[in-house]
Protein backbone atom coordinates (compact mmCIF):
# COMPACT_ATOMS: atom_id res chain seq x y z
CA UNK A 1 0.00 0.00 0.00
CA UNK A 2 1.00 3.59 -0.44
CA UNK A 3 2.44 5.65 2.40
CA UNK A 4 -0.20 8.37 1.89
CA UNK A 5 -3.19 6.09 2.56
CA UNK A 6 -5.93 7.05 5.00
CA UNK A 7 -5.36 5.97 8.59
CA UNK A 8 -8.31 3.58 8.25
CA UNK A 9 -6.22 1.53 5.82
CA UNK A 10 -2.84 2.01 7.50
CA UNK A 11 -4.16 1.02 10.93
CA UNK A 12 -5.98 -2.00 9.48
CA UNK A 13 -2.70 -3.10 7.92
CA UNK A 14 -1.10 -3.09 11.37
CA UNK A 15 -3.71 -5.62 12.50
CA UNK A 16 -2.83 -7.82 9.52
CA UNK A 17 0.80 -7.53 10.53
CA UNK A 18 0.04 -8.65 14.08
CA UNK A 19 -1.81 -11.63 12.63
CA UNK A 20 1.31 -12.69 10.76
CA UNK A 21 1.00 -11.06 7.34
CA UNK A 22 3.90 -9.21 5.76
CA UNK A 23 2.88 -5.60 5.09
CA UNK A 24 4.83 -3.27 2.81
CA UNK A 25 4.19 0.48 2.80
CA UNK A 26 5.86 2.02 -0.22
CA UNK A 27 5.73 4.84 -2.76
CA UNK A 28 6.40 2.31 -5.54
CA UNK A 29 3.57 -0.19 -5.23
CA UNK A 30 4.07 -2.15 -8.45
CA UNK A 31 7.76 -2.67 -7.69
CA UNK A 32 6.85 -4.31 -4.37
CA UNK A 33 4.52 -6.89 -5.95
CA UNK A 34 5.79 -10.45 -6.10
CA UNK A 35 4.50 -14.02 -6.50
CA UNK A 36 3.31 -14.10 -2.87
CA UNK A 37 1.53 -10.74 -2.86
CA UNK A 38 -2.09 -11.29 -1.83
CA UNK A 39 -3.51 -7.77 -1.74
CA UNK A 40 -2.67 -4.24 -2.83
CA UNK A 41 -4.64 -1.27 -1.48
CA UNK A 42 -4.46 2.19 -3.04
CA UNK A 43 -6.71 5.20 -2.55
CA UNK A 44 -8.37 6.87 -5.53
CA UNK A 45 -8.30 10.39 -4.05
CA UNK A 46 -6.17 11.52 -1.15
CA UNK A 47 -8.36 12.79 1.67
CA UNK A 48 -5.94 15.56 2.67
CA UNK A 49 -4.51 16.93 -0.55
CA UNK A 50 -7.27 15.99 -2.98
CA UNK A 51 -4.74 14.38 -5.32
CA UNK A 52 -6.37 12.02 -7.84
CA UNK A 53 -4.22 8.92 -8.13
CA UNK A 54 -3.76 6.68 -11.22
CA UNK A 55 -5.43 3.58 -9.78
CA UNK A 56 -6.16 2.07 -13.21
CA UNK A 57 -2.50 2.28 -14.20
CA UNK A 58 -1.35 0.71 -10.94
CA UNK A 59 -3.89 -2.11 -11.30
CA UNK A 60 -2.62 -2.83 -14.80
CA UNK A 61 0.98 -2.91 -13.57
CA UNK A 62 0.13 -5.12 -10.58
CA UNK A 63 -1.88 -7.61 -12.64
CA UNK A 64 0.88 -7.84 -15.25
CA UNK A 65 3.26 -8.97 -12.51
CA UNK A 66 0.85 -11.20 -10.58
CA UNK A 67 -2.68 -11.67 -11.97
CA UNK A 68 -3.74 -13.37 -8.71
CA UNK A 69 -3.02 -10.30 -6.57
CA UNK A 70 -6.24 -8.61 -5.47
CA UNK A 71 -6.45 -4.82 -5.67
CA UNK A 72 -8.63 -2.71 -3.38
CA UNK A 73 -9.18 1.02 -3.72
CA UNK A 74 -10.41 3.38 -1.04
CA UNK A 75 -12.62 5.60 -3.23
CA UNK A 76 -14.31 7.34 -0.29
CA UNK A 77 -13.00 10.80 -1.13
CA UNK A 78 -13.67 10.52 -4.86
CA UNK A 79 -17.40 9.89 -5.19
CA UNK A 80 -18.42 13.55 -5.34
CA UNK A 81 -16.29 14.58 -8.28
CA UNK A 82 -14.74 11.53 -9.97
CA UNK A 83 -16.33 9.14 -12.46
CA UNK A 84 -16.03 5.81 -10.65
CA UNK A 85 -16.30 2.70 -12.80
CA UNK A 86 -14.94 -0.55 -11.38
CA UNK A 87 -14.49 -1.99 -14.86
CA UNK A 88 -12.38 0.96 -15.99
CA UNK A 89 -10.40 0.96 -12.75
CA UNK A 90 -9.94 -2.80 -12.92
CA UNK A 91 -10.10 -3.21 -9.14
CA UNK A 92 -11.32 -6.28 -7.28
CA UNK A 93 -12.71 -4.30 -4.34
CA UNK A 94 -13.79 -0.70 -3.81
CA UNK A 95 -14.91 1.12 -0.65
CA UNK A 96 -17.27 4.10 -0.34
CA UNK A 97 -18.71 5.98 2.66
CA UNK A 98 -22.16 7.55 2.35
CA UNK A 99 -21.46 10.67 4.40
CA UNK A 100 -18.92 11.83 1.82
CA UNK A 101 -21.62 12.29 -0.83
CA UNK A 102 -24.61 13.50 1.17
CA UNK A 103 -25.77 10.20 2.65
CA UNK A 104 -26.09 9.26 6.33
CA UNK A 105 -23.11 8.71 8.59
CA UNK A 106 -22.27 5.17 9.59
CA UNK A 107 -23.25 3.62 6.25
CA UNK A 108 -20.79 2.39 3.65
CA UNK A 109 -20.39 0.20 0.62
CA UNK A 110 -17.87 -2.45 -0.35
CA UNK A 111 -17.86 -3.58 -3.97
CA UNK A 112 -16.44 -7.10 -4.35
CA UNK A 113 -15.78 -8.57 -7.78
CA UNK A 114 -17.51 -11.90 -8.47
CA UNK A 115 -15.33 -14.82 -7.53
CA UNK A 116 -13.39 -12.94 -4.83
CA UNK A 117 -13.33 -14.91 -1.58
CA UNK A 118 -13.35 -12.87 1.62
CA UNK A 119 -13.05 -14.17 5.15
CA UNK A 120 -15.72 -12.42 7.28
CA UNK A 121 -14.53 -10.37 10.24
CA UNK A 122 -17.96 -10.23 11.90
CA UNK A 123 -19.71 -13.59 12.16
CA UNK A 124 -23.22 -14.49 13.20
CA UNK A 125 -26.41 -14.66 11.17
CA UNK A 126 -24.71 -14.58 7.79
CA UNK A 127 -26.23 -11.33 6.53
CA UNK A 128 -24.78 -9.51 3.51
CA UNK A 129 -23.97 -12.76 1.70
CA UNK A 130 -22.08 -14.03 4.73
CA UNK A 131 -19.50 -11.27 4.55
CA UNK A 132 -20.72 -9.16 7.48
CA UNK A 133 -23.21 -10.56 9.94
CA UNK A 134 -25.55 -8.32 11.89
CA UNK A 135 -28.99 -6.80 11.42
CA UNK A 136 -28.96 -4.60 8.35
CA UNK A 137 -29.91 -0.92 8.26
CA UNK A 138 -32.45 -0.59 5.41
CA UNK A 139 -33.09 3.11 6.03
CA UNK A 140 -29.38 3.88 5.87
CA UNK A 141 -28.84 1.71 2.80
CA UNK A 142 -31.75 3.24 0.86
CA UNK A 143 -30.65 6.75 1.85
CA UNK A 144 -27.12 6.02 0.65
CA UNK A 145 -28.37 4.77 -2.72
CA UNK A 146 -30.55 7.87 -3.14
CA UNK A 147 -27.59 10.12 -2.31
CA UNK A 148 -25.42 8.19 -4.75
CA UNK A 149 -27.94 8.61 -7.57
CA UNK A 150 -28.20 12.35 -6.89
CA UNK A 151 -24.41 12.67 -6.78
CA UNK A 152 -23.91 10.94 -10.12
CA UNK A 153 -26.63 13.06 -11.75
CA UNK A 154 -25.11 16.28 -10.38
CA UNK A 155 -21.43 15.40 -10.75
CA UNK A 156 -20.59 17.39 -13.89
CA UNK A 157 -22.32 20.51 -12.55
CA UNK A 158 -20.64 20.02 -9.17
CA UNK A 159 -17.19 19.87 -10.75
CA UNK A 160 -17.75 23.02 -12.77
CA UNK A 161 -19.41 25.14 -10.07
CA UNK A 162 -17.37 24.06 -7.05
CA UNK A 163 -14.14 24.09 -9.05
CA UNK A 164 -14.78 27.72 -10.00
CA UNK A 165 -15.42 28.61 -6.35
CA UNK A 166 -12.22 26.87 -5.22
CA UNK A 167 -10.18 28.52 -7.98
CA UNK A 168 -11.53 31.96 -7.01
CA UNK A 169 -10.58 31.32 -3.39
CA UNK A 170 -7.03 30.37 -4.36
CA UNK A 171 -6.68 33.24 -6.86
CA UNK A 172 -7.71 35.85 -4.31
CA UNK A 173 -5.47 34.32 -1.65
CA UNK A 174 -2.48 34.26 -4.01
CA UNK A 175 -2.93 37.98 -4.67
CA UNK A 176 -2.42 38.69 -0.95
CA UNK A 177 -0.08 35.93 0.24
CA UNK A 178 3.32 35.76 -1.47
CA UNK A 179 4.63 32.22 -2.04
CA UNK A 180 1.25 30.61 -1.36
CA UNK A 181 1.73 27.00 -2.43
CA UNK A 182 -0.78 24.23 -3.22
CA UNK A 183 0.50 20.90 -1.92
CA UNK A 184 -0.91 19.19 -5.02
CA UNK A 185 -0.73 21.56 -8.00
CA UNK A 186 -1.60 18.97 -10.65
CA UNK A 187 -4.46 16.44 -10.78
CA UNK A 188 -6.79 17.06 -7.84
CA UNK A 189 -10.48 17.24 -7.02
CA UNK A 190 -12.34 20.56 -7.38
CA UNK A 191 -13.50 20.57 -3.76
CA UNK A 192 -10.03 20.50 -2.20
CA UNK A 193 -7.68 23.39 -1.48
CA UNK A 194 -4.69 22.14 0.50
CA UNK A 195 -2.34 25.08 0.81
CA UNK A 196 0.94 25.95 2.47
CA UNK A 197 0.65 29.32 4.22
CA UNK A 198 4.33 30.31 4.47
CA UNK A 199 5.97 31.29 7.75
CA UNK A 200 3.09 30.13 9.96
CA UNK A 201 2.19 27.24 12.25
CA UNK A 202 -1.00 25.50 11.16
CA UNK A 203 -2.26 24.97 14.72
CA UNK A 204 -2.13 28.72 15.41
CA UNK A 205 -3.61 29.52 12.01
CA UNK A 206 -6.55 27.18 12.61
CA UNK A 207 -7.33 28.72 16.00
CA UNK A 208 -7.33 32.24 14.57
CA UNK A 209 -9.48 31.21 11.62
CA UNK A 210 -11.93 29.47 13.93
CA UNK A 211 -12.22 32.65 15.99
CA UNK A 212 -12.97 34.52 12.76
CA UNK A 213 -15.73 32.05 11.85
CA UNK A 214 -13.89 29.93 9.28
CA UNK A 215 -13.48 26.17 9.69
CA UNK A 216 -10.47 24.42 8.15
CA UNK A 217 -8.19 21.51 9.05
CA UNK A 218 -4.58 20.42 9.23
CA UNK A 219 -4.13 16.75 8.42
CA UNK A 220 -7.16 14.52 8.00
CA UNK A 221 -10.42 16.31 8.79
CA UNK A 222 -11.75 13.22 10.58
CA UNK A 223 -8.68 12.50 12.69
CA UNK A 224 -9.43 13.41 16.28
CA UNK A 225 -6.98 15.82 17.89
CA UNK A 226 -4.69 15.87 14.85
CA UNK A 227 -1.91 18.36 15.63
CA UNK A 228 1.07 16.35 14.40
CA UNK A 229 2.56 17.02 11.00
CA UNK A 230 0.58 15.19 8.32
CA UNK A 231 1.89 11.70 7.50
CA UNK A 232 0.75 12.38 3.93
CA UNK A 233 3.03 15.39 3.49
CA UNK A 234 5.87 13.52 5.19
CA UNK A 235 5.47 10.72 2.66
CA UNK A 236 5.43 13.30 -0.15
CA UNK A 237 8.85 14.48 0.99
CA UNK A 238 7.89 17.78 2.57
CA UNK A 239 10.20 19.19 5.23
CA UNK A 240 8.69 19.23 8.72
CA UNK A 241 8.42 23.01 8.93
CA UNK A 242 6.82 23.41 5.49
CA UNK A 243 4.41 20.54 6.19
CA UNK A 244 3.47 22.24 9.46
CA UNK A 245 2.34 25.30 7.51
CA UNK A 246 -0.24 23.43 5.40
CA UNK A 247 -3.99 23.85 5.88
CA UNK A 248 -6.88 22.09 4.16
CA UNK A 249 -10.00 23.91 2.96
CA UNK A 250 -13.03 22.06 1.58
CA UNK A 251 -15.89 23.23 -0.65
CA UNK A 252 -19.21 21.56 -1.37
CA UNK A 253 -22.80 21.78 -2.59
CA UNK A 254 -23.67 24.62 -0.23
CA UNK A 255 -20.62 26.74 -1.07
CA UNK A 256 -21.24 29.99 -2.94
CA UNK A 257 -18.87 32.32 -4.79
CA UNK A 258 -19.19 34.95 -2.06
CA UNK A 259 -18.02 32.29 0.42
CA UNK A 260 -14.76 32.03 -1.52
CA UNK A 261 -14.21 35.78 -1.41
CA UNK A 262 -15.09 36.06 2.27
CA UNK A 263 -12.96 33.04 3.22
CA UNK A 264 -9.97 34.35 1.26
CA UNK A 265 -10.13 37.65 3.13
CA UNK A 266 -10.28 35.87 6.50
CA UNK A 267 -7.34 33.60 5.64
CA UNK A 268 -5.23 36.48 4.34
CA UNK A 269 -5.96 38.57 7.44
CA UNK A 270 -5.12 35.61 9.69
CA UNK A 271 -1.91 34.94 7.76
CA UNK A 272 -0.75 38.51 8.37
CA UNK A 273 -1.34 38.08 12.11
CA UNK A 274 0.06 34.55 12.38
CA UNK A 275 3.41 35.00 10.66
CA UNK A 276 6.40 33.98 12.76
Amino acid sequence: MGATEHKAVLESAKICERLGSDVIVTDHIAEAVGPDTTLVSMMLVNNETGAVLPVDQVVEAVKSINPETLVHTDAVQGMLSEDINVTVLGVDMLSLAAHKFGGPKGVGLLYVRDGTDLEPVIRGGGQEMGRRSGTQNPMGIVSMVAAMAATVADRAAFRERVGAIRDTFEFELASRIPDLEPTTPDSRTPQHAHLRLPNTISETTLILMDQAGLCAAAGSACQSGAIEVSHVLKAMGWEKRAAGEAVRFSFGWQSEMEDATRAAKIVADVWERAQL
